[in-house]
């Protein structure tokens, strides 16, 4: 825990070094096209991508018990897939229809 905090606050002063306070809502994109940086872009790709099942597995869970109940491992296949389905489809159909990413980051509290 304190490595990570430790890496949050080196990464957040970095970006609040470089830029101030006139700091875009996504900083990565002010950031000139470097190898570095492109390798920091894919790890915030694998990171994305690992996380995604760590976030919808909650996400399934509470549907389940507003709309069912109970909790999600008590369900059978068709209602578990079809809650999972329908959460997926969400959210590819918001990353797709969102273009702006403060907006978002906005809305869950990480601005």
């Amino acid at each position: 825990v304190t490595t990570c905090c430790l890496f949050y606050f080196v990464v957040a002063y970095s970006g609040y070094h470089t830029y101030g306070s006139n700091v875009s809502k996504d900083i990565i994109a002010a950031y000139p096209n470097t190898k570095f940086l492109a390798v920091g872009r894919i790890g915030l790709a694998f990171n994305m991508a690992f996380s995604y099942p760590l976030q919808c597995h909650p996400c399934r869970n509470s549907v389940s018990v507003l709309v069912t109940g109970e909790p999600a491992q008590y369900l059978d296949d068709r209602v578990f897939y079809t809650i999972t389905f329908c959460i997926l489809v969400l959210s590819v159909g918001i990353s797709m229809a969102v273009h702006d990413l403060g907006l978002v980051l906005g809305l869950v509290g990480a601005t």
